[in-house]
């Protein structure tokens, strides 16, 4: 996982107007100047050239000539060239140019290029030249990522503001989410991250989300589960007794079960703790009176209206003595 950069291009507006800035790989280059020459620019041509989702080269000389950038990269006698036209706006340009090469070979002219290869695409196309194994998996806070090209800049370059900061130790470290992602991809850089181990935990990683996920599945379903009968009716035994609340409602499984642990640490007095007679004898020997009464209500009720029978009988037959006597009274009056 070796790659360098062997030389910066840049192409301008005018025809034939190339330069292009040769780099040693394995030795140390320093690039030196008047102020506002454009230096600081190399760094964001090749953070630019090497798929960046922003336009970071600054307004200026360089903005005002360049029509597009280049990056030639070298991977031992592999030569990657990659380039992207300047933007007219704070947008970057969508699509690069990737042209294979052998190793020290030239850049090739402007109108060689053929900027049709997609950001995503060429990111993946870069990473994998620089020997960066897209495969690997590194889990991070709730998901895993593959290490590319956009990684291993964090560890290649530094700002002039980065080198004189002593809170930062990398490039763009103080961006949002970057510092994370930076700690991530760290061992996996330094060799510390063995392939197969990076995809046994991500997997062990995405295991525990899913078994978290439906943890909670289980615990909702537990919850819309009504509780068994026995539990609803031990429920409205310890609100019969005052040990409980009345419940608005039919409660669920995880509440009957909560109602009954407060049913059995309430401080009222339980049957166990009244003193004479058990309450339960007392009810069941009154609901046997309470029998016994209705029995005998019922007889009497009985009785009563076999009497109002019987005295309906006697008062007819009465009547029809007293018809049949009349009926006797009026003959005598007529003789």
């Amino acid at each position: 996982m070796t790659c360098q950069i062997s030389s910066i291009v840049l192409y301008g507006k005018q025809p034939d107007q190339v330069e292009v800035l040769p780099l040693t790989p394995g030795k140390l280059s320093i690039v030196t100047g008047d102020s506002r020459t454009g230096k600081t620019s190399i760094a964001t041509i090749t953070d630019y050239c090497l798929g960046s989702t922003n336009y970071p080269v600054k307004a200026g000389v360089v903005r005002d000539y360049v029509q597009a950038y280049a990056v030639q990269l070298v991977a031992g006698d592999r030569q990657l060239f990659t380039a992207r036209p300047a933007s007219t706006t704070t947008t970057a340009a969508p699509r690069l140019c990737l042209i294979f090469q052998p190793a020290g070979s030239p850049p090739p002219a402007i109108d060689e290029l053929d900027f049709t290869i997609p950001l995503d695409v060429a990111r993946n196309m870069i990473t994998e030249f620089c020997g960066i194994d897209r495969s690997v998996r590194i889990p991070t806070r709730g998901t895993v990522l593959n290490p590319s090209i956009r990684h291993a800049l964090f560890f290649c370059f530094q700002g002039q503001n980065e080198i004189a900061n002593p809170e930062q130790l990398f490039h763009s470290q103080g961006q949002e989410w970057r510092s994370s992602a930076i700690r991530d991809t760290l061992p996996y850089f330094l060799g510390a991250v063995d392939p197969a181990q990076a995809e046994l935990t991500a997997r062990l990683k995405a295991a525990r989300q899913d078994l978290k996920a439906h943890t909670q599945e289980l615990a909702e379903a537990n919850r819309r589960t009504p509780a068994p009968g026995m539990a609803r009716a031990l429920v409205a035994e310890a609100t019969q007794a005052q040990l409980l609340p009345p419940q608005p409602e039919e409660p669920d499984l995880p509440t009957t079960l909560a109602l009954l642990t407060e049913a059995l640490d309430s401080p009222h007095q339980t049957f166990t703790d009244l003193p004479g007679e058990d309450p339960l004898a007392l009810l069941e020997r009154e609901r046997e009176g309470l029998r016994s009464q209705y029995n005998r209500i019922r007889a009497q009720i009985g009785d009563l209206k076999a009497l109002l029978s019987d005295s309906g009988d006697y008062l007819g037959t009465a009547r029809d003595q007293h018809d049949r006597l009349g009926s006797v009274a009026k003959v005598d009056l007529v003789r």
